[in-house]
This record gives C-alpha cells, sequence and structure tokens, in this order.
C-alpha cells in the first residue's frame, strides 16, 4: 500500500476515463447491518463495472432515483424469501426472513423490468426476480418433492468448491455463455416453482431442481441459483463480462437518448382512453404515459384518434365531426 496521499492522487488524476456502467448490488441486511460478499463487487470490478451496494430503504422514492442512475442492477444472496408474498402460510421449514429487505429488492426488480435495465440475480437473486415477476418459489424445496430424492443443494465444502453438476438449455443466453453442462456450488433449500410470463427456465440440476431462469421477452435478464462470485473459472467470468457488456449497452443508450430528442407515432396502435385519462397516471390499459415515455426515453408522441363511422356521406361525416367536438 502507498501511503503517500499526493503521489495518490496524481495517479487518479492523471487522465479522464470513459465513464463505466454503474451496477447496483443489493446488500444482505441483516443484525449486523448491510453486508456483502467481496465476490460480488470484485467480479463486477474485473469485468468493467463499477459497483454501488445499496441497503435495502423503506422510503420507496429511492427506488425510483436508483433506476435514474443505474446501468444494470445486481440482486444478491443471502436469508429465504417470505411467502406471504406469494400468498403462503409459512412451513416449518423456512428459515430466517427479512421483510423490509424483501419489498425493496422485490420493488427494484419490477422497476428495473420496467427500464429494461439488465438484471443478475444470484441465489436468493433469482428468487427474487422470480416473484416480482409474478412467478413462485418453494419455500423449501425437499417439503415441495417429497416423492423426490434430491441431491444436496447445501453444500458443507467452501463456497469456491463446485458440488454438483447443471444442464443448460440449448436455445438459452446461459447455453451459449457456458455451454451444455457446467459444475457449481450450492447452497440453497428454496427453488424456483413457477417462471411466471416473463421468465423461462434455462438450466436444471440432476434432480430437476431449477438452477436458471432468463426473459421470455429478450430482455436482459438472467438468474442463477449459484454463487459464480465465489468461483475461479471461465465460465463464472463468462456470466459477469456479458452482464457489464449488456450493462455498458444500456448506458450508450441511455447517453444517446439524453443527447436527441424522440419521436414516436403510434397511429397503428389500438388504444381505447377514458373520457378522464390522466397521462400522469400508470395505466395497464394503454401503451403510452408519462411513465413508460420516461422508462423508455421517449420525448414526445403522435397519436391518431380514429372515431366509429357508421355509412359513409355527408351526414355521417357530420356525426364523426360532431364526435370528436
Amino acid at each position: 500500500m502507498n501511503y503517500n496521499l499526493d503521489e495518490l492522487y496524481a495517479q487518479a488524476t492523471r487522465r479522464l476515463t470513459d465513464r463505466r456502467p454503474l451496477i447496483v448490488i443489493t446488500g444482505n441486511f441483516g443484525e449486523p447491518g448491510c453486508t456483502l460478499g467481496t465476490g460480488y463487487y470484485e467480479s463486477v470490478i474485473r469485468a468493467g463495472g463499477l459497483p454501488l451496494i445499496v441497503p435495502p430503504s423503506t422510503d420507496l422514492s429511492d427506488i425510483d432515483e436508483l433506476m435514474r442512475r443505474a446501468d444494470g442492477l445486481l440482486l444478491s444472496g443471502g436469508a429465504d424469501l417470505n411467502p406471504l408474498w406469494m400468498d403462503q402460510e409459512p412451513l416449518s421449514e423456512l428459515g430466517g426472513i427479512n421483510p423490509v429487505r424483501d419489498a425493496f429488492e422485490l420493488l427494484l426488480a419490477r422497476r428495473a423490468y420496467d427500464w429494461q435495465i439488465p438484471v443478475l440475480g444470484i441465489c436468493r437473486g433469482m428468487q427474487v426476480l422470480t416473484v416480482a415477476l409474478g412467478g413462485t418459489v418453494h419455500q423449501d424445496q425437499q417439503a415441495a418433492h417429497p416423492e423426490r430424492k434430491l441431491i444436496k443443494h447445501s453444500q458443507q465444502a467452501p463456497r469456491s468448491e463446485r458440488s454438483h453438476s447443471i444442464a443448460t438449455v440449448g436455445d438459452s443466453l446461459l447455453h451459449r455463455l457456458l455451454g451444455d453442462r457446467v459444475l457449481v456450488n450450492s447452497f440453497h433449500h428454496q427453488s424456483v416453482d413457477a417462471t411466471g410470463p416473463h421468465l423461462r427456465v434455462t438450466a436444471v440440476a440432476p434432480d430437476g431442481i431449477v438452477e436458471a431462469v432468463e426473459s421470455t421477452e429478450r430482455k436482459s435478464i438472467l438468474g442463477v441459483q449459484w454463487h459464480p462470485e465465489c468461483l475461479e473459472g471461465e465460465d463464472s467470468r463468462a456470466l459477469f463480462t456479458h452482464f457489464v457488456s449488456e450493462a455498458h449497452n444500456y448506458r450508450r443508450a441511455r447517453r444517446w437518448h439524453a443527447a436527441h430528442l424522440t419521436l414516436d407515432s403510434h397511429c397503428d396502435t389500438p388504444m381505447f382512453f377514458d373520457q378522464d385519462i390522466d397521462f400522469n397516471r400508470r395505466d395497464p390499459k394503454i401503451l403510452v404515459d408519462i411513465h413508460k415515455m420516461t422508462e423508455g426515453g421517449l420525448d414526445a408522441s403522435i397519436m391518431v384518434a380514429y372515431l366509429a363511422q357508421n355509412g359513409r356521406g355527408a351526414a355521417a361525416n357530420a356525426a364523426a365531426t360532431a364526435k370528436d367536438n
């Protein structure tokens, strides 16, 4: 360590560098405070990203402030997910939970989906991602499959050791990055049950337990059940390199939108507006409102109104014009 501050300052300010993509990493919140394993942020740094570790917050306005700044979201591992989020009563096998962290991360994941921000979910992070996007998680995978002999998913070996294999789905991003089969570590008793409409299973363990999910909509969303940040090897580096590369592309797109005005035409998109429509309120029935325009980097939109017209002729035209007025 160099303890000469002037030399360190000169080194740090010698030249300007391109801004690296900002990767928001959720902290593991517990009794001692907000903590995070070094592997998460070291892996992001090695892949070319700038990590920002964030603690859970009860101020929901913090979430959109983060979305306006983040180029990528990494959902880290940690405690069990509270089954009440899935309308389930807790089983006796349920481990420790943290409702504040649950709420914060579930909203983060859903808002990242809205903003098209690249997401990587690791272990618990994959489960949070699944529930946030309409899926469900087994509270305890052995209790969910009493008829099935599962392999050991909570290894006693060090986190840097690989303990079982997974098989990837042939047409998946994971298959392109890792190949057909890869060895992973394992530290979980909860696992993905139903993926919901926005995700699909892209890797499984030999016993059928879900080991990875990806977007069904070509979004940059990936969840893995193991801990690649603890493993050495090309496969783990490939995951973080891809994730940070996607965040870099997102940053470039965001910079482009900041420098250009974008105008969209929705004359070919059927939409129905109530008479009291409020474009400043998010409305799932319509495709354009202030929220969606902000998330998509759209500055203005032109919409053409189609008015029902019975027949053609002077009387029908006059009736349609009167309706428009």
